[in-house]
């Protein structure tokens, strides 16, 4: 309704939610529009959509153990802060057969990440990170510093942002059998941009066209 968040899932607790709309949740302070998860959830068949919060996670803010499963995450914002679709912090998420689209955050777009995520047999597309006041780096997916992104038999498409537009990566990033296609950025790096003196990415059967970048 616009008004509260719709799940708090506490720390200790495991909830499996299946066959479910999650919509339209709002926080003007804080952070998990339409889930705040400290436990063990799975998502299966589920579709997060239109959830918004003011500082990080529009749609899901994470900081437990959270598992995707033939999920859609559309449409989430966070746009006076990070992570529009999930943001991830210090927890743990896989993302199996899911789909992460059209989701906005200052940074991460679609996918903000500062703890351990896996990412196979998905899709992030059309998710931007315009970084109004600050930030704009990783249009669909951004990996922190020191943390771990691992991304097999995905493709990341049409997200945009100022520098990223695809992936923004300070951390250790492997990806295998990715397709990277179609994403922009205003300044630098529109398929990937690996920065950080101590980032690391690894790039195995993977392709990469129709990125641009300033």
């Amino acid at each position: 309704n616009n008004a509260h968040r719709v799940f708090n899932i506490n720390s200790g607790v495991t909830a499996e939610i299946s066959g479910l709309a999650i919509g339209n949740g709002y926080l003007s302070s804080g952070a998990g529009g339409g889930i705040q998860n400290a436990g063990n959830l799975t998502l299966s068949s589920t579709s997060v959509v239109s959830n918004s919060a003011s500082q990080y996670g529009g749609g899901i803010y994470n900081t437990g153990s959270l598992t995707l499963t033939g999920a859609t995450i559309l449409s989430n914002t966070c746009a006076g802060g990070d992570g529009g679709g999930v943001y991830n912090y210090q927890g743990t998420v896989l993302i199996t057969g899911t789909t992460i689209a059209g989701n906005t955050g200052s940074s991460g777009g679609g996918l903000m990440n500062y703890g351990t995520l896996r990412v196979f047999g998905s899709t992030v597309v059309s998710n931007t990170a315009p970084g109004i006041n600050f930030g704009g780096s990783g249009g669909g997916i951004f990996n922190g510093e020191g943390v771990t992104l691992t991304l097999a038999n995905a493709t990341i498409m049409n997200n945009t942002a100022k520098t990223g537009g695809g992936i923004y990566n300070m951390g250790k990033a492997t990806a295998a059998n990715v397709t990277l296609v179609g994403n922009g950025a205003s300044t630098s790096g529109g398929g990937i941009n690996n920065t950080s003196p101590t980032s690391e990415l690894s790039l195995t059967q993977s392709s990469l066209s129709g990125n641009s970048g300033g």
